[in-house]
């Protein structure tokens, strides 16, 4: 059992149901809706939001669970804004906007997917024009490996790694 707060659909308004348990639930229309269980976490749509460690949130949806972020700059209708979702067993990152996917560790910028779809690590345009722009400051520790096919036992690779260009131009292998 929980102590509830239930906003329901009939005169009798908002109903406050006690109890000894520690744990809450905010209710519409006699279902539960959010549950705050007695460690502290925080469960939308489910009742028993379990973590494997720590505080937090679970949203749970029988088919797509997702969290949205909207601004003033966004707008607010069902295509706007940046998110986070799961489908079946995939999880998607996606921005609606026209605008880039920004990634941060140790408080740098260390990877983008702008608008275009460009990939771009360790750098924030590109300034070669390219799919796929790669930065480092070493070409000690600086490589990269390009394959013709989605596994390195059937198909192309190539590894780049510690070239210098001198001038704009293509490497061609």
């Amino acid at each position: 059992m929980a102590s509830t707060i239930n906003a329901k659909n009939t005169s009798s308004g908002l109903v406050l149901t006690p109890d000894a348990s520690g744990q809450l639930e905010l209710q519409t229309a006699d279902t539960t809706r959010m549950t705050i269980d007695s460690s502290g976490n925080v469960g939308i749509g489910t009742s028993s939001p379990t973590l494997p460690n720590g505080k937090g949130i679970v949203i749970y949806d029988t088919s797509t669970p997702r969290i949205e972020l909207k601004n003033s700059t966004t707008g607010t209708t069902g295509t706007d804004g940046s998110g986070f979702s799961v489908a079946a067993s995939d999880m998607y990152i996606y921005n609606n906007e026209a605008a880039a996917i920004i990634t941060y560790t140790n408080g740098s910028e260390r990877m983008r997917i702008d608008s275009s779809g460009k990939l771009l690590l360790n750098a924030t345009s590109d300034p070669i024009g390219t799919m796929f722009y790669a930065y480092s400051s070493s070409l000690a520790t600086s490589s990269i490996i390009v394959c013709a096919t989605e596994s390195t036992s059937n198909g192309y690779c190539y590894k780049f790694k510690g070239i210098k260009m001198t001038s704009r131009g293509e490497f061609f292998m």
